[in-house]
């Protein structure tokens, strides 16, 4: 008998995000202050209605969790865009793709990171909530 494994190709297009209200956010805490992990790259998570979480983690973890998968830069960071399938979010697709292949691992790491929850109210972003991690373990 011959088994084979089927591996699925990773991408995620690349797009442009169409809503200024959220790049200005973005632009404005200004990425480059906050600490991640070796490994943990930015982003933006729309799959829960009316919500949007900003947030760093693994791109192993985005692979896992069935979601469609696009990437954008703003403010010289990568950031990474994930939605539900079918779900409609304000970007604009380039047709360019990036190979994620290298991160199809299963991924059972659970780390501390930073995050903010996101609402759009009138034209206007607004902190729901976060949370920043510093790269220390609070010890009491």
């Amino acid at each position: 008998m011959f088994g084979q494994e089927s591996k699925e190709n990773i991408y995620a297009e690349i797009v442009t995000i169409k809503n200024n209200n959220l790049i200005n956010f973005i632009e404005l805490i200004d990425l480059k202050k906050y600490y991640l992990r070796d490994g943990q790259v930015w982003y933006i998570d729309f799959s829960k209605e009316n919500e949007i979480k900003l947030a760093s983690g693994r791109i192993s973890k985005f692979i896992q969790s069935d979601s469609n998968i696009y990437i954008t830069i703003i403010d010289n960071n990568i950031i990474f865009i994930l939605s539900k399938k079918d779900q409609i979010i304000p970007i604009k697709k380039t047709g360019l793709k990036a190979d994620l292949n290298r991160f199809n691992i299963i991924d059972l790491t659970f780390e501390l990171s930073s995050y903010w929850i996101l609402k759009e109210v009138n034209g206007e972003i607004k902190i729901v909530s976060k949370s920043i991690y510093n790269g220390k373990v609070n010890s009491q």
